[in-house]
């Protein structure tokens, strides 16, 4: 269910459109706004809807169920080589609304956005934070992906889209919808007149996306550079272990602090241990300013540097320690918020361990745009 405990429908009605685009003799032709009926004999996982230009000459969509959060989409063009125009390749068109499913729809936004994958393994996205277009020739799409904060809709297309024009909106008046997605892609045209393809409507599970294939999981957002490899190999394998006991995630959270700050002790110490050794030599170093004076601070450098020496003590022994926590820090604070495991969790007075839990709220404050303390 949605935040507000309604039913969790991703897109619906006019707001989703899915069809092929072509040119027929001198008509341009869009199958989305034309009429399917049901042909040959449905079964418990799978149905035919076709689109017929005459008994031998129609186009089929192929719809069957797989376990778990797949939907198998085989398109069958028979016998229109003579009606399509330029029968080398067939557009596909598909744009989505995607509804507000989160507690705050500006957080939402922050993590929705187009994501895709070209057939030379790279996955990509579109910007997060502004309206964006981006056209693909050099290489094929093998999927896209509408990606919102904890759920997507991918479209995978086995054979891959030999072009693709992609987009990303938003409305920021809009409080229903947290933003618009389009992907217009160029599809070869096969021997046979087959375009297998795939969807998945599911969450934004790392373990669930990963089992799906197509590298599905680099959706989840980890951090960049090497914040994103300490949370996919570090603290995400930590994560599953501890959730294998069925604690409460708030419990989880708690226990994984403690096995951070145990990692991170030795550094800690190092860092503690070199202050207090500076704190020691600090009336020495005061003597040692009063005797040089100021006006010449390369031989008041050196002296203490003598001192430095003659104690052991290396004066970045204080702060190159915590310099080195900090990657490992900010990748633990940026991998909660990307879990879905935590959506909908609650512990002690936390409703929602996916989100922020509001003590006093308030209209939005001038300038800054504030609506609550949390």
């Amino acid at each position: 269910k949605t935040f507000d405990k309604k039913p969790l429908v991703l897109f619906d009605g006019d707001g989703n459109q899915f069809g092929l685009a072509f040119a027929a003799g001198n008509k341009n032709i869009n199958t989305d706004k034309l009429y399917f009926a049901p042909a040959g004999t449905a079964t418990d996982s799978s149905v035919t809807m076709r689109l017929a230009y005459t008994p031998t000459q129609y186009i089929d969509y192929v719809y069957t169920l797989h376990n778990g959060f797949k939907l198998g989409l085989t398109i069958k063009a028979t016998g229109l080589d003579n009606v399509i125009a330029n029968s080398g390749s067939l557009n596909l068109n598909w744009t989505a609304s995607l509804h507000k499913q989160e507690k705050d729809i500006k957080q939402e936004r922050t993590y929705s956005t187009v994501y895709f994958k070209d057939t030379e393994d790279k996955v990509d996205y579109l910007s997060v934070s502004k309206d964006e277009q981006k056209e693909i020739a050099d290489k094929k799409i093998q999927w896209v992906s509408f990606k919102q904060h904890f759920f997507s809709n991918v479209l995978i297309i086995k054979q891959g889209a030999e072009k693709a024009k992609l987009g990303v909106s938003t409305d920021v008046n809009d409080t229903t919808d947290v933003k618009q997605m389009s992907a217009a892609l160029t599809l070869a045209r096969t021997a046979d007149g087959t375009f297998p393809m795939e969807f998945y409507f599911g969450p934004n599970q790392f373990s669930i996306l990963k089992a799906q294939g197509y590298d599905l999981q680099e959706q989840v957002d980890m951090g960049w550079g090497p914040l994103k490899y300490i949370n996919q190999f570090a603290v995400l394998p930590v994560f599953n272990f501890l959730n294998q006991f069925n604690w409460n995630y708030g419990l989880i959270i708690l226990v994984l602090t403690i096995v951070l700050k145990l990692v991170l002790s030795p550094l800690t110490y190092k860092s503690y241990l070199s202050m207090a050794k500076m704190r020691v030599l600090k009336p020495e170093m005061e003597e040692i300013k009063a005797k040089v004076g100021e006006d010449n601070p390369t031989l008041l450098q050196q002296e203490y540097l003598k001192l430095y020496k003659k104690a052991g003590v290396n004066p970045l022994g204080g702060c190159l320690p915590l310099l080195l926590q900090m990657p490992i820090v900010i990748a633990f604070f940026r991998f909660f918020p990307s879990l879905f495991e935590l959506r909908g969790e609650s512990f002690l007075w936390m409703h929602d361990l996916s989100t922020y839990d509001a003590i006093f709220s308030f209209a939005p404050l001038p300038l800054i745009g504030w609506t609550h303390i949390s």
